[in-house]
């Protein structure tokens, strides 16, 4: 019996016509993603705070920025009912740790404004963190790094935090680190606390005022003065060898591929 054999399509040629991205990216035209805002925080944020959260997102959609947010209550919820509430469900993407009709759900998802979200136009990407056999704490984690390079994808955009409690740790904190980490501007508003009291992410560094879209009492991290870039010439005399020309930034900003020793 013979078997029909598919020729594997060859890399275009200058006979055949490039894909209109690539004809883009060659043309020096490429088109990234829009920008977004995303939308993180406390589970535990009181509801005093929800007018604050819907002015931030009211700010987003008046720009004409997509939206992004987890499945939480608190903060998460407040989100996905702003968006409902001002008919822009539909530029919303929600990142669930469970899937349709609650299924992996727990105490503090916000199965309702989930799927309310959801009937109003929200595009949901289910089990972000992974399936439900995927411990739970774990796929909390994976769903906020999935969050975090949704982001990180479009270049200019933005993670919103609000904090309840000056405390470094929890989803929030992750998301805040994560997010800052992968280069995506961070803003946080402080709830109930004064900005001076919250802790420092990591490095020297401190808070700093900002106004989001007008709305005052956010703040940013500003990190201290970094060490000047070697030049090549400085880096080859220390040791380094670099396959890149020109002034170059700390070692440890550059990936291993890069850089290599004479040990």
């Amino acid at each position: 019996m013979s078997r029909e054999i598919r020729k594997v399509p060859s890399r275009p040629t200058l006979e055949q016509p490039w894909p209109e991205w690539a004809q883009r990216c060659a043309a020096g035209r490429a088109v990234f993603p829009p920008a977004a805002v995303g939308l993180a925080g406390s589970r535990y944020l009181p509801e005093s705070a929800e007018s604050l959260v819907r002015r931030v997102v009211r700010g987003a959609v008046a720009a004409g920025r997509p939206l992004a947010a987890g499945c939480a209550v608190g903060a998460d919820a407040y989100a996905l009912r702003a968006a409902v509430s001002l008919r822009a469900a539909e530029s919303l993407t929600i990142f669930a740790a469970f899937g349709p009709y609650g299924l992996g759900a727990w105490r503090d998802s916000a199965v309702g404004a989930v799927v309310n979200a959801a009937a109003a136009g929200a595009a949901v990407r289910w089990w972000a963190g992974g399936g439900e056999a995927v411990d739970l704490r774990a796929r909390l984690a994976a769903r906020t790094f999935a969050l975090v390079s949704f982001l990180a994808c479009r270049p200019g955009s933005s993670l919103v935090v609000f904090l309840a409690k000056p405390e470094a740790r929890g989803g929030s904190w992750l998301a805040l680190r994560a997010a800052m980490g992968r280069g995506v501007r961070v803003v946080v508003y402080p709830v109930g606390f004064p900005a001076s009291a919250l802790p420092s992410p990591g490095g020297g560094g401190q808070w700093a005022p900002v106004s989001l879209g007008g709305l005052p009492g956010g703040v940013m991290w500003r990190p201290g003065e970094q060490p000047e870039a070697p030049t090549a010439a400085q880096a080859k005399a220390a040791g380094w060898r670099f396959r890149h020309l020109g002034r170059c930034r700390p070692s440890a900003l550059w990936p291993p591929e890069l850089l290599a020793r004479d040990d």
